[in-house]
């Protein structure tokens, strides 16, 4: 294989993981949204649906991260989930921290949810693609 052709393919993969992630995202945010918007319906509050949403979506991400961002097809192990799940701690945290600021500085949970999960986003790519990645 051509040393442009390699490149050419990296590039490839790379976008694809990109483009997986933020699709991963944007139904991991969907599940959220859903879920938040439920609880407020219900009466809940925006901080308390967020506990069970926040677990969800991540877990929701995990499997299109798995299956396509990073195209890992072995059979999921407990160990794999939980690493995973441990990874995305540091963003959860942060979006967890940083939805519950903007809820209590007045702003809507649309907003918070929105600003939370942009910041954890990036945070969270790098180590997926790391825990996939690896040989």
């Amino acid at each position: 294989m051509a040393i442009y052709d390699r490149i050419n393919k990296t590039k490839f993969v790379l976008i694809r993981q990109i483009f997986g992630f933020g699709f991963a995202g944007v139904m991991g945010f969907a599940v959220e949204y859903i879920l938040i918007s439920g609880g407020l319906a219900l009466g809940l509050g925006a901080i308390t649906p967020r506990v069970v949403s926040l677990p969800l979506a991540i877990l929701v991400t995990f499997l299109i991260n798995r299956f396509f961002s990073f195209a890992h097809y072995a059979p999921i192990s407990f160990k794999e989930v939980m690493a995973y799940y441990l990874g995305m701690l540091g963003g959860a945290a942060a979006s967890f921290l940083i939805y519950t600021i903007c809820i209590l500085s007045q702003f809507s949970a649309l907003v918070s949810l929105v600003i939370a999960t942009c910041i954890a986003a990036g945070m969270n790519f790098f180590f997926s693609r790391y825990l996939f990645l690896k040989p």
